[in-house]
């Protein structure tokens, strides 16, 4: 499964390329359908409680577009419409901004643009490719993943998309994912080590530590609001599902068991909650739980949903 699994732009984007592919199986129509918003039933918190707002991509793997939805289910509308595939959208620290990839012009390109869906600019235009851009907590930098040195490496560049630098220079090919909280680390993916693992680094690409080390994929890093635990994907136990470990790799612990695939967590801006996406109904669709993997609750029910994110 780990060879099916394994997709990258350019070098190694693992996971994206076999859910590209199961997303392709999955849907059958050329323009991707609204996605319909609805609560599972039975539930212990009600919807009405939670805050918020989500961002996630709907669609094929070729004709991807973002949405925005109130964590409670209401208020669906579509933030994107510039390219036949935006991917893997990020909130500004204050909620205010979303980053994401575009494929406008073929190669991956990083954009910003405002909650409401304007003043959409592209950053950082080197033509060879532009991935994963995550915020620093001050909203002053970004990190993210280019092919710009000719190997997928993590850089950083300022906020307008100047200045931009390598932190990584490893062969193996890196992958950003995501700044803490903090602003004291920056968690970047690689397979330096063999297989797909989590390390931690400083924000000036010093002081690496291996995360993970289980000879399987681990994958999908998110920070904890409080920068004091990560939420993953790993497939040590057979396939992808969700767990949880401290920020120094020790206790890791399931939250989700099921035959499916479930992908791309990230935490409610409260702490309380995880938001991820799963295939366990069909489709991807966005599906939220507590932070002991109790209280599932189904956000999306219809066409292909992942790559949710969460801001106040």
């Amino acid at each position: 499964m780990k060879s099916a699994c394994a997709l990258r732009f350019f070098q190694r984007l693992a996971v994206m390329c076999y859910i590209a592919l199961m997303i392709t199986a999955c849907s059958s129509n050329s323009t991707p359908a609204t996605p319909k918003i609805e609560a599972t039933p039975g539930i212990v918190t009600p919807q009405s409680l939670l805050s918020g707002t989500i961002a996630f991509v709907s669609g094929q793997s070729d004709l991807r577009k973002i949405y925005v939805v109130n964590a409670d289910g209401s208020k669906l509308r579509q933030l994107t419409d510039n390219a036949p595939r935006d991917d893997n959208p990020q909130w500004s620290p204050d909620g205010t901004h979303v980053a994401f990839e575009s494929y406008y012009s073929g190669k991956p390109k990083i954009f910003v643009i405002n909650a409401d869906g304007t003043n959409l600019h592209e950053l950082h235009a080197n033509g060879t490719g532009d991935l994963f851009p995550f915020w620093s907590p001050e909203a002053k930098q970004f990190v993210f993943t280019s092919n710009q040195s000719g190997h997928t490496q993590v850089f950083v560049m300022d906020a307008d998309g100047s200045n931009s630098k390598l932190l990584t220079d490893n062969l193996s090919g890196n992958e950003s994912a995501g700044w803490s909280p903090d602003g004291q680390h920056v968690l970047i993916t690689s397979e330096r080590d063999g297989a797909e693992e989590i390390y931690l680094m400083d924000p000036d690409g010093e002081n690496v530590k291996l995360l993970t080390g289980v000879d399987d994929q681990n994958l999908f890093p998110a920070w904890s609001p409080d920068s004091k635990h990560i939420a993953f994907v790993s497939d040590r136990d057979g396939n992808f599902e969700i767990y949880i470990m401290n920020v120094d790799g020790t206790s890791p612990r399931r939250l989700t068991n099921n035959s499916a695939e479930d992908i791309s967590p990230a935490w409610s801006p409260d702490g309380n909650h995880i938001v991820f996406a799963s295939n366990r109904s069909g489709n991807y669709q966005i599906y939220m739980m507590d932070t002991s993997g109790n209280n599932l609750m189904q956000l999306t029910s219809s066409g292909t949903n992942t790559s949710p994110v969460w801001t106040r």
